[in-house]
């Protein structure tokens, strides 16, 4: 997950760094386009003053062939200067349109990373609190595994300890059983009595 997020901050900042390429040399182009309209600007002041000076001389002049030349030259020169500054005013303005364009996407790219940023940290947060709950999980589990064995054994020994006690008593029980009915089936005393003692080899009788 790291990674990924490694990889988009990693996309975001080549983009920004794009963007940035781009809106220098739109900045650039912007600051030739300015240039050449301040040039074009002091070229107008030039040529008004060399308009007063043909328009000075147009009145002076006695030819009326020379001043409609010099009038019509004069035409062409306004014509060609209000056209070229149409040209560079259009230009200007559409890259000054193409600069704020790029700032805007810059901005939102900037945006974007904060963004990311913040939803890493958030994600880091969550991450490390889910491995704390799943450590305490696995430790409490550990200690229910031992519990349940404990508890197992002395359930073990418990039913071992019952089967050697019902066994016990069964044989107890199974022997005196068999005494009894021997002692039924001889009837003479003295057979009672040479039983017993066969049965029971160790213990004198007076």
């Amino acid at each position: 997950m790291n990674r990924d997020f490694t990889g988009e901050e990693m996309k975001c900042n080549f983009e920004a760094a794009k963007w940035d390429l781009i809106v220098g040399q739109k900045q650039r182009e912007a600051f030739i386009y300015k240039t050449k309209l301040d040039n074009a600007a002091s070229e107008l002041a030039d040529f008004r003053v060399w308009f007063g000076h043909l328009s000075h001389n147009c009145c002076e002049t006695k030819n009326d062939s020379e001043m409609l030349a010099l009038l019509s030259e004069r035409n062409f020169v306004w014509n060609q200067y209000k056209k070229r500054e149409s040209d560079l005013t259009s230009r200007l303005k559409i890259k000054s349109t193409e600069v704020e364009h790029a700032n805007e996407k810059i901005q939102e790219l900037l945006t974007t990373m904060e963004q990311l940023k913040s939803s890493n940290v958030e994600k880091d947060i969550a991450i490390l609190k889910l491995k704390t709950d799943m450590a305490e999980l696995e430790a409490a589990s550990t200690k229910k595994s031992d519990e349940i064995s404990r508890l197992s054994n002395k359930l073990e020994l418990l039913r071992k300890a019952g089967s050697n006690s019902d066994g016990t008593e069964g044989d107890k029980n199974r022997g005196t059983y068999s005494r009894n009915t021997i002692l039924k089936k001889e009837s003479h005393p003295s057979q009672v009595l040479q039983k017993v003692i066969e049965t029971y080899p160790l213990c004198s009788f007076n």
